[in-house]
């Protein structure tokens, strides 16, 4: 868990995509719209990159495609961990991660104990026979704490992957548009586009922290449900 913490102090440094004229100029208003995950929380939905059907320009913003898609897979793992620990105990969709908690404890009477492993993240036991969807629960819980733990861990290299993304579209101008054979009167759409992706890849240090930040907060909320 601290291992989390100190991976989201580090990202509220700020990784800047763009230089010191782009840095004066108004923050852009995120183009994507927001999402619901589960538990009622909202995040911004998936980052990702508009092709224009040129190769050569493709071929640069498909770099951040796998990139951006560790992003999405760690908000999925996140939205999974709540929403199997509540399919387990029968609860309805979208119960809050802590009152689910809550419901696995009172359920496992006591039984429940928890444990720190070597990296410093949370893992459940029972200290005796639970009824199935106790033990099920607990399952999910721990399984999804190791998912988590691996899709965040993948977090790490994503602002720099995607920097150099942005660094090497800085280079597309009109001329890779016109000297691919696009009609003049076509580029300006495409070149829109371009300077999208490249807003939308300035972006990704503060999606990543805001992803990191929540699955530390996940795992507080767990350690401090069984602490004790």
């Amino acid at each position: 868990m601290r291992r989390f913490i100190a991976f989201a102090l580090a990202l509220a440094m700020g990784l800047s995509f763009v230089d010191n004229a782009e840095a004066k100029k108004p923050k852009p208003e995120p183009a994507a719209a927001e999402e619901t995950t589960e538990g009622g929380e909202e995040a911004s939905a998936a980052l990702e990159m508009k092709m224009v059907g040129v190769p050569d320009v493709d071929n640069v913003f498909s770099q951040a495609n796998d990139p951006l898609k560790n992003i999405s897979d760690a908000k999925a793992k996140l939205a999974s961990l709540n929403t199997n620990l509540a399919t387990a105990l029968a609860l309805p969709e979208g119960t809050p991660f802590a009152d689910a908690l809550a419901d696995l404890k009172a359920k496992g009477e006591g039984k429940i104990a928890m444990a720190i492993d070597e990296k410093g993240m949370p893992k459940l036991s029972a200290s005796d026979a639970v009824p199935e969807n106790v033990q099920t629960a607990l399952d999910a819980v721990n399984q999804g704490v190791s998912d988590v733990q691996s899709a965040i861990e993948l977090l790490a290299a994503v602002p720099d992957q995607c920097k150099e993304v942005a660094s090497a579209a800085t280079g597309i101008s009109p001329s890779s548009f016109t000297g691919a054979g696009v009609s003049p009167t076509q580029v300006p759409k495409m070149m829109k586009t371009v300077q999208g992706n490249i807003k939308t890849l300035g972006m990704v240090p503060d999606e990543v922290k805001s992803v990191v930040d929540a699955a530390a907060s996940v795992m507080t909320t767990l350690k401090d449900s069984f602490a004790g």
